[in-house]
């Protein structure tokens, strides 16, 4: 979760979905903040909880501290989230997994028990979770557009944390794993029903 004091804003940060972009821009724009993925700020190292510090990180940005938001919340910011479709965001958890040496169908077999740690159905990170929590959604295909709106500025990212050597999310299917992720993201399906494989 991220915290834009001077917009209001509440950033929740969905994985796989360009949360890293997104978190190196404001720190570039804001602080000149030069890391790139090799020289990111450590998780938990930048806990700032004051209003007057225009960013507030918890940690793992992709935790949350529910009491924080619910506080943020009642003083009129507005959350929101990014989203991306499904198929092409399990093939994306497929390469940023460590996993890809594994076979895409095991993958998505154990899909649950694999990225669990990130997305366990009580924490935000499940983008079924976020997305009720979030006041605006910004689309991973739309992405720089999107979240330019949200920002009320033009905002440029960079590419970090990509997969790599990766081909077109369809090219990793048959009609059983295709069916696999749609049963995987129902109910993410049923908010969402646009996304089509």
């Amino acid at each position: 979760m991220y915290v834009i004091h001077p917009k209001k804003l509440i950033y929740l940060a969905n994985p796989k979905t360009g949360s890293t972009s997104f978190g190196l821009y404001w720190l570039r724009e804001r602080f000149n903040f030069a890391g790139t993925e090799g020289t990111n700020v450590p998780q938990g190292q930048l806990v700032v909880t004051s209003d007057q510090f225009p960013t507030w990180r918890w940690g793992n940005h992709h935790g949350m501290d529910k009491q924080y938001f619910d506080q943020l919340k009642t003083r009129g910011y507005t959350s929101f989230t990014v989203i991306r479709n499904p198929w092409d965001h399990a093939v994306s958890w497929y390469h940023g997994s460590g996993r890809a040496n594994v076979d895409f169908d095991h993958f998505l077999k154990n899909f649950d028990e694999i990225v669990h740690y990130t997305l366990p159905d009580s924490q935000p990170g499940n983008p079924q979770v976020l997305t009720k929590w979030a006041d605006k959604v910004a689309h991973f295909e739309n992405l720089e557009s999107d979240l330019s709106e949200i920002m009320g500025e033009k905002v440029s990212l960079g590419r970090y944390n990509e997969s790599r050597n990766r081909k077109s999310y369809q090219e990793y299917y048959n009609e059983e794993t295709k069916q696999l992720v749609a049963h995987l993201y129902r109910q993410f399906l049923l908010d969402f029903p646009y996304y089509e494989f």
